[in-house]
């Protein structure tokens, strides 16, 4: 582990994150809602992009487990981690040329489908590097490092990625998010070298990849539960924003993709300002009570959602919802390093993306409830769904009485591996 965690090696840490984050905040939504505009019949939008999603979510879902615990148990030159997102990143980069020219809505679905895969295998091994480098005493304010440059990377994206659709083209739009892939990769392979791990492991097993111990683990357990519901009220509105403020403003296409890029940017900030200090702050007074109060932040904003008649409400109770999510994101995943075992850090955090990639899935799963309600009266689909957000915050938060914290300067690990 770093003796030292200063700055620049959070910057380090976090660089992969930016650019993962910058990918999928492209994709969702911005990048795949404009492609089918154009591919599906405009009364199936919703469940067209609700239904490609959640199939690469699900996928996801159980890929990253699988890979997380392979790194957890490689023994290669390069180290445990870096070999993984080295292949996953350039493996992104490879698929993304195939996605480009996306002629139909089944190219674009095995494209993703491919996307998913060797996106998971990258990310699978590359969140055991904090676990692996950061005391747990300082994992409150790394976790806040990383979920400022995952910030930052959806910040950039709606802006840049908005303008190279609107103003240029889709294909400018893949060749943006292939660069800065690429650009992590590099830095990540640069700025985080591993020791070389040449010792014996256990063989891999897919039967053990999803076995826990629900007794030693309940605390972990009931947070994948507690994530799973946020996720699906967080991941929703990102989700289906474009669709909505067409709809409710009555805008074209374009300007409602200009409009969401500028939403999501708003969003982006409210959590960008709060992440990393929430973090500091989790490390001296603990997780849960910043995780409450997101709950009901997170309610209270989707519920004022349903008062907004213009673009400026979606932004002043936009910007609520942003804090909620830049609190609950940084103290769950530090909460998150706090619960799981040291040696299997990756198999865990994998099992964690049950939440994150299980809570994105089941967003989508509002696509045709949207579509159905909003045919029975005008835009009542939307309005039902920002109820649902509210309950999910609500749930999520009340799961996390079963989590038993402890805080981070009474969690003492050994050390893995001296690092370099």
């Amino acid at each position: 582990m770093w003796n030292q965690v200063g700055p620049g090696r959070l910057a380090s840490l976090s660089l992969y994150a930016l650019a993962n984050s910058y990918l999928w905040n492209s994709l969702h939504p911005l990048v795949l809602p404009f492609l089918l505009l154009t591919l599906v019949p405009e009364e199936v939008k919703g469940t067209a992009l609700g239904g490609l999603t959640f199939v690469g979510l699900a996928l996801a879902m159980f890929l990253q487990p699988i890979t997380g615990t392979m790194s957890d148990r490689a023994s290669w030159r390069w180290g445990r981690r870096r070999p993984f997102v080295l292949i996953g990143g350039l493996g992104i980069c490879f698929v993304l040329s195939f996605m480009a020219p996306a002629p139909s809505f089944v190219w674009l679905l095995v494209g993703y489908l491919g996307l998913q895969v060797v996106g998971n295998v990258a990310q699978g091994a590359y969140q055991g590097f904090l676990p692996d480098l950061v005391p747990s005493a300082k994992r409150g304010a790394a976790s806040g490092a990383k979920n400022a440059a995952e910030v930052l990377g959806i910040v950039i994206a709606s802006v840049l990625t908005a303008a190279l659709l609107t103003r240029v083209s889709p294909l400018s739009a893949f060749a943006g998010i292939g660069l800065v892939v690429l650009l992590g990769t590099v830095g990540t392979m640069a700025l985080l070298p591993e020791p070389a791990v040449t010792q014996a492991r256990d063989e891999f097993s897919l039967s053990e990849v999803f076995r826990v111990d629900l007794r030693r683990h309940a605390g972990f357990a009931w947070l994948v539960g507690s994530r799973f519901f946020t996720i699906v009220a967080i991941t929703s509105v990102q989700t289906f924003a474009l669709f909505f403020i067409r709809d409710l403003i009555g805008v074209s296409d374009l300007e409602a993709t200009a409009m969401t890029g500028s939403l999501i940017t708003t969003i982006g900030v409210a959590i960008l300002v709060v992440a990393y200090p929430v973090g500091v702050a989790a490390d001296r007074w603990g997780r849960k009570p910043f995780l409450f109060f997101a709950g009901g932040l997170g309610a209270l904003g989707a519920l004022l959602m349903l008062a907004a008649t213009s673009y400026l409400h979606l932004v002043l109770f936009g910007s609520l919802l942003g804090i909620a999510t830049g609190i609950f994101l940084t103290t769950s995943w530090a909460l998150f390093t706090d619960l799981v075992p040291d040696a299997e850090a990756a198999r865990f955090l994998g099992l964690s993306n049950l939440a994150t990639a299980g809570g994105a899935a089941a967003a989508r799963l509002h696509g045709p409830l949207i579509d159905a309600l909003n045919g029975v009266g005008h835009n009542l689909g939307y309005r039902a769904l920002l109820v649902l957000l509210a309950l999910w915050f609500v749930l999520g938060a009340a799961l996390l009485v079963k989590v038993r914290e402890q805080r981070p300067a009474q969690v003492a690990r050994p050390t893995l591996s001296p690092s370099p």
